[in-house]
């Protein structure tokens, strides 16, 4: 419902239309994570249980992993003071956290506040432990700084650490098994005597430059003159000129134009990507920027299409090229020549 705060509503406001409109908005919001949920029925280690401590909630819904051979939905501290719960969750009344997964911890007994100090204890001890089984199991994925800590520890429950489920990673492939793995990693060191990691295995990701920035034009630059040490014993002054060149004549000749909504982009002006599949070809081969192969990437990341679209795949364009595309290529680095 929509709060009726007079106070600080414009004029004219008609609370009944807004409450129609937050209503259908809602409803379409909660679609999107009730149909990931619905897949969870099919799972047959995860089962459908909302409840803590054996209180039904009346807006959570939960899907909670069985542990052991009993199929206990937990697994029990060996002093029996406290359970955990590896479980994925959506709340509907705090529908902003999407749904998230995780280990909820259950107090059975004890001191409420030192039970509580355990549980962190011991994620202070294993969460190295389990942010390397994750990162090794799914490869395209990093869980370093994904995990959150609670802000509540309301009746006898304590949630250690919780994951949001990212937009398009799907519930059973990444949430399901990241719980599963969780609670691998509970049960071995609760079992056993091993001592856990105490460094996390942070993924050695190589960042992405974004396209059409200065900074991408500027890390073309250096792999130019890179390449050009490697495989053409030069330093690449001349191939990086040759690049500059490129798009300083392609713009007098009207085959380019500066894109100012971007940082550094040019967008194709009259022609097909054919056929600036074809030029690029036939320049890097007559100016030395065919080092190991056509550097189709330099190109993509810069150029747009004449619509504005991204230039996807140039050395596909080229397989499609006809022979205009080369004889207006070769007219076109004949012209460069003589600009200055």
């Amino acid at each position: 419902m929509i709060e009726r705060d007079f106070a600080t509503s414009v004029p004219n406001r008609d609370f009944e239309l807004e409450e129609r409109l937050h209503e259908t908005i809602y409803r379409k919001y909660i679609k999107t994570f009730t149909d990931q949920l619905d897949r969870m029925e099919t799972v047959a280690d995860f089962v459908r249980d909302d409840s803590y401590h054996g209180i039904e909630s009346g807006h959570h819904r939960a899907y909670k992993l069985q542990c052991g051979t009993e199929r206990k939905t937990y697994l029990e501290s060996p002093d029996g003071l406290r359970r955990y719960e590896f479980m994925i969750e959506f709340d509907f009344d705090d529908a902003s956290y999407g749904i998230y997964y995780g280990c909820r911890g259950l107090i059975m007994g004890g001191d409420q506040e030192e039970q509580i100090h355990i549980f962190d204890k011991e994620w202070q001890n294993l969460q190295h432990e389990v942010c390397q089984v994750l990162n090794n199991t799914f490869p395209e994925l990093d869980f370093t700084g994904r995990f959150q800590l609670t802000n509540n520890a309301n009746n006898r429950t304590y949630w250690p650490f919780w994951i949001s489920l990212y937009a398009g990673e799907d519930i059973i492939d990444v949430a399901a098994r990241a719980t599963r793995l969780m609670a691998r990693v509970y049960h071995h060191f609760q079992n056993t005597n091993e001592a856990p990691l105490q460094e996390t295995n942070k993924k050695e990701t190589v960042r992405e430059i974004p396209n059409f920035t200065e900074e991408k034009y500027q890390c073309i630059i250096q792999e130019i003159k890179r390449k050009a040490r490697t495989y053409v014993k030069g330093n690449g002054e001349d191939q990086v000129k040759a690049f500059e060149d490129f798009f300083i004549n392609g713009e007098k000749m009207g085959i380019f134009e500066k894109d100012d909504r971007y940082e550094k982009a040019w967008r194709i002006r009259g022609h097909k990507n054919v056929e600036v599949a074809v030029l690029i070809k036939q320049y890097c081969e007559v100016n030395g920027l065919k080092t190991n192969g056509i550097p189709w990437g330099y190109f993509e990341d810069l150029i747009l299409s004449e619509k504005g679209s991204m230039l996807d795949d140039l050395k596909k364009s080229l397989a499609m090229s006809k022979g205009n595309s080369e004889k207006w290529a070769k007219e076109f680095i004949k012209n460069m020549t003589n600009l200055k």
